[in-house]
């Protein structure tokens, strides 16, 4: 091969940089945006870009590392669920209370009664609560009756399958009221038609009210056979 020829080889494959395409370059009326401060932490782009598509370990068994995995909706669905849990086994007690599980075959497991404070708010009629009491057990044929020692009477519902002990503490006594009203699952208070609802009455309410109850009072008006027809 001549000198000539091997002259034109080089030069058709080494071609001046002159003649090569040049990029864009912007001109003076581009828009320059400022660039995105993460400040004292690095961004999550640049966490990514050094993990290299790592990821970490699973939190260990401690109860604060796992509420650290948790999202806040997740930590916020978690804590509702364990309010709905504890609303339920507190209802479920509640129905449970004066009740029993299982049959007389297997065995029944009673539960305590449901201990109601008959007070009565008159001394008008000193025999209202039993003759209220007495309405109660004579209300169905199948009500069994017991009454123990004191003022106590306990009357079980087979058809209801619950149990109920009925307390009358003495309502010229304030501390058997009170401590009658502190004990109880519910309250019944006694009131006469004819005398109203005087300054005593409205004592000893303040200081059960003051005391607190456990449930909603229920307000029973009776001597309704002295009004007028």
């Amino acid at each position: 091969m001549d000198n000539s020829r091997l002259n034109l080889i080089v030069s058709v494959v080494y071609l001046p940089t002159s003649t090569m395409q040049e990029g864009h370059r912007s001109g003076p009326l581009k828009q320059a945006n400022k660039a995105h401060k993460s400040g004292r932490h690095r961004s999550k782009g640049a966490v990514d870009a050094a993990n290299k598509g790592r990821v970490g370990a699973a939190p260990g068994g401690g109860a604060a590392a796992r509420r650290a995995a948790l999202s806040r909706a997740a930590r916020k669905c978690q804590v509702a669920q364990r309010r709905a849990r504890k609303r339920d086994e507190a209802a479920a007690r509640k129905r449970r209370l004066g009740g029993f599980v299982g049959t007389e075959d297997q065995g029944r497991r009673f539960f305590p009664p449901v201990l109601c404070a008959v007070v009565q708010l008159h001394s008008q009629d000193p025999e209202c609560a039993w003759s209220l009491l007495d309405t109660l057990r004579s209300c169905s044929p199948d009500v069994a009756a017991t009454r123990s020692v004191g003022s106590r009477l306990h009357l079980s519902f087979p058809r209801f399958k619950c149990r109920y002990s009925f307390l009358t503490p003495d309502p010229a006594s304030e501390h058997d009221v009170l401590d009658a009203c502190k004990a109880c699952d519910a309250a019944v208070f006694l009131l006469s038609a004819q005398e109203g609802f005087g300054a005593d009455q409205e004592r000893a309410l303040s200081a059960v009210l003051a005391q607190g109850l456990p449930a909603d009072p229920v307000f029973v008006v009776t001597v309704l056979d002295a009004l007028p027809a």
